[in-house]
């Protein structure tokens, strides 16, 4: 039997009815009532329920907050124990690569693609972005070179922020795409060469001008209807 002579059964299925009397009986649901009641309810240390518009107040306040609490916690390589980064330092480098991103590349307000597996630069740097910078495109860390090449291109990305892992595709894409201002490698202090330099030297520099008074990334106000996040996906054919 061949996969031409296989032919797919024909199922019959009932269809399904909403009885009007059902939508009388939640419209009789007082939801209100039922969430300041689960609200009362609660016991983690949560309980305070805030409005929040955008991510970076949520962000803002759990930085303040929770400052001296453990926020991320990161395996540097396999000899080595984990890494505690606390809620402040973690807003710390937020803070300060946004500052540099802004005022040391001048990509204020232009797109800039992430892509990189798990770790604690593709945190900051997708943080930095929502708070203030510009516009975060985060990546598949497995695409090929070819279709990174075309997202590059499809975003109109001014910037790329990669893993080191990518670094080699990353030297191969800067021939073909004269459009991106810069190449930003995680965990590397590189100073700025051509069009590449490194995320801990960014975070750095952006250290120094705010110690130096410059603290106007904190204070970039977010529009909750602007547009922050620029996502890929797949779609199959059939």
């Amino acid at each position: 039997m061949g996969i031409r002579d296989f032919k797919i059964p024909k199922m019959k299925f009932k269809k399904m009815k909403i009885h009007t009397d059902m939508l009388e009986e939640l419209n009789e649901f007082d939801f209100e009532a039922i969430e300041k009641k689960n609200i009362r309810n609660r016991t983690t240390p949560y309980e305070d329920v805030s409005d929040y518009k955008t991510v970076k107040e949520f962000f803002l306040k759990s930085v303040k907050q929770y400052a001296d609490y453990p926020c991320i916690l990161e395996k540097p390589n396999h000899k080595e124990p984990y890494k505690t980064i606390t809620y402040a330092q973690f807003g710390q480098d937020v803070f300060s690569l946004g500052t540099a991103l802004i005022h040391l590349l001048n990509l204020k307000d232009k797109r800039v693609l992430i892509i990189g597996e798990n770790q604690y630069g593709w945190y900051v740097s997708y943080m930095a972005m929502l708070c203030g910078v510009g516009i975060a495109v985060p990546t598949d860390k497995e695409l090929p070179l070819n279709e990174l090449e075309n997202i590059i291109n499809r975003s109109n990305a001014s910037g790329v922020i990669y893993s080191p892992k990518r670094a080699d595709d990353m030297k191969k894409l800067a021939e073909k795409l004269p459009q991106v201002e810069y190449f930003i490698e995680m965990k590397s202090d590189q100073k700025i060469q051509d069009k590449f330099v490194g995320l801990e030297y960014l975070i750095e520099i952006g250290n120094r001008m705010r110690q130096a008074g410059n603290c106007t990334f904190e204070d970039i106000e977010i529009d909750e209807e602007e547009f922050k996040i620029l996502f890929f996906t797949s779609r199959n054919n059939f």
